[in-house]
């Protein structure tokens, strides 16, 4: 691997140090191999290449960013020459001209529908009527690739057929997946009238997908104030304070035929109708920047 002695150092046994690796070593070597890319960073231009790309990506999006990234290491020259693929980029902490306020506390759990503290937004949804809720558990169930994207057809339906109204949408692992195993494949024109994507993060240990944040459609999301949040819950009130509240989820009737008549009796894909189920209430979900609260008031 030509670029190799810019990404590794060779672990010395007996001096219990690392050791800068001036060539490519042989094969006897490889186990004392260690990945600590120090001459990428103290001989190349990567850091100033990183650094000038972030200001750029800041400045366009008026908020520092997170991104994720490949690099390509030209070693062509004695300096080698990096080469930096952006692959996805998101904003950090807020979006423009959000609402920041306290979170309320001490709520019932019963009156609480989730909580969210990884990578939240700052802002405030206020009055939202209908969720649309896709069940991970029905949805792992699903036995071919044609049905999953059938389901994310009729969500996109169910998105046009809920124009105008205050609605969010909740389901498993990443919205806009193309690997249809890890979320519903959905594109931007399935879901552009929701007003926050809510990912699941949950399944047997170690096989719970990692959740997207959005980052599918993010730029999308940004322009047109679509939160995205992510709840990692496999159960109640776990200690990280996550929670998704299943009873409500699951017992709540499906209203999915009154807007969309002809999507039959769906079991993955259900419309719960928030003020019917709480006796006028409605859903507020509020965001400040470390924690998302969703929770039922008048």
């Amino acid at each position: 691997l030509p670029a190799l002695r810019w990404v590794a150092s060779l672990k010395d046994a007996e001096a219990e140090t690392l050791l800068p690796l001036k060539s490519i070593t042989s094969p006897a070597d490889v186990n004392r191999l260690v990945l600590t890319f120090d001459n990428l960073i103290q001989r190349t231009d990567f850091v100033p290449v990183m650094k000038q790309v972030l200001q750029t990506l800041a400045r366009y999006y008026e908020l520092p960013v997170d991104v994720e990234f490949a690099a390509t290491i030209n070693t062509e020259h004695a300096r080698p020459r990096v080469d930096l693929h952006i692959l996805q980029c998101r904003p950090q902490s807020a979006l423009r001209g959000a609402t920041v306020r306290p979170l309320p506390r001490d709520l019932p759990q019963a009156d609480q529908l989730f909580c969210a503290t990884h990578m939240v937004p700052q802002g405030e949804l206020n009055g939202v009527e209908f969720i649309a809720f896709v069940d991970p558990a029905c949805y792992s169930t699903i036995p071919n690739t044609g049905q999953r994207v059938e389901l994310a057809r009729l969500v996109g339906r169910l998105n046009k057929a809920l124009e105008g109204r205050n609605f969010i949408l909740i389901g498993p692992g990443r919205w806009g997946s193309s690997n249809l195993l890890l979320g519903v494949p959905v594109s931007y024109a399935d879901i552009y009238n929701a007003r926050s994507l809510v990912e699941l993060s949950v399944g047997p240990e170690g096989l719970a997908p990692d959740p997207s944040y959005g980052t599918h459609f993010f730029q999308d999301l940004v322009e047109s104030q679509i939160y995205s949040l992510a709840v990692h819950s496999n159960g109640p009130a776990p200690e990280s304070g996550e929670f998704i509240n299943w009873d409500f989820l699951r017992e709540a009737q499906n209203r999915l035929t009154a807007f969309v008549p002809d999507a039959g009796a769906n079991a993955c894909l259900k419309l719960i109708d928030v003020p019917a189920e709480r006796n006028g209430q409605k859903l507020e979900v509020w965001m400040d920047g470390e924690k998302g609260l969703g929770f039922f008031s008048q």
